[in-house]
């Protein structure tokens, strides 16, 4: 007979702020008045319990009842009534396929493994955090915007820009007012979906807009308040020499504009 080791525990110990399993944490920021509105969209396969963690959030479908469930496939519009930031979390996480609001954060760290995330727009909001590591998988992705804004720049996002270049499916980049990202924009130059790219206010974000090279897609590029350097009309002339011939292309490194 093998020998077996037993143990056990006469007490129990609780901590609201581990992580819970198949949710995506999500935060509402109060700034400049009380309402705002953000939209989850799901697959309709699962209802997703909405359970507030802290705050005084409440929940509406349009403009109507009270509400306590995302149910599918019919509701998806939510808006937020709330005196103070807020935090709540989604559950079945790996069937929302969008993410979209002003002052709407997110905690990347509970993002891994929504597969099924095509939109993932969260502006102006001081409290997403967590590393943008856990963004790679996440190919899906067609819209990403992230970050604060030149008055209430975000610190709590870290990570390397590196970990971007995954992203193959992505038409639309936006990186605001992120302190704490850094890393080379060359890896960008792998993103050939691109459309729309804006870089601002990420102050340590380096490299040379010519690396930009091979987004041929692209028709707006907006760059401020980094260290990535380069001229506007040579990168306009190493894209036609690499296939672009239609579409107009607009290339701003000016004033900050928010």
């Amino acid at each position: 007979m093998n020998d077996c080791l037993f143990s056990q525990f006469k007490k129990q110990a609780q901590n609201n702020n581990l992580p819970y399993l198949g949710n995506v944490v999500l935060f509402c920021e109060v700034r400049e008045g009380l309402s705002r509105t953000f939209v989850i969209e799901t697959d309709g396969t699962k209802t997703h319990d909405l359970s507030v963690d802290s705050g005084d959030l409440v929940f509406r479908k349009g403009t109507g009842d009270v509400i306590t469930k995302i149910i599918p496939p019919n509701t998806k519009a939510y808006y937020k009534e709330s005196t103070t930031n807020s935090k709540f979390r989604v559950s079945e996480k790996y069937h929302v396929t969008k993410i979209n609001g002003t002052r709407l954060g997110v905690d990347l760290n509970t993002i891994g493994g929504m597969s099924l995330l095509t939109t993932l727009f969260a502006e102006k909001s001081t409290l997403s955090s967590g590393d943008i590591s856990n963004l790679k998988k996440l190919t899906g992705l067609t819209i990403l915007t992230i970050g604060g804004d030149s008055s209430y720049p975000n610190t709590q996002i870290n990570g390397d820009i590196q970990d971007l270049g995954t992203l193959t499916n992505l038409t639309s980049l936006t990186l605001r007012c992120i302190t704490n990202i850094t890393g080379d924009i060359s890896v960008l130059n792998e993103l050939e979906s691109l459309t729309y790219l804006e870089l601002l206010g990420c102050s340590k974000l380096s490299g040379s807009i010519q690396d930009l090279g091979n987004l041929t897609s692209v028709t707006e590029i907006v760059i401020n308040g980094t260290v990535i350097n380069g001229d506007g009309l040579e990168l306009v002339k190493s894209l036609c020499s690499n296939g672009k011939t239609t579409g107009v292309l607009t290339v701003k490194m000016a004033e900050l504009l928010l």
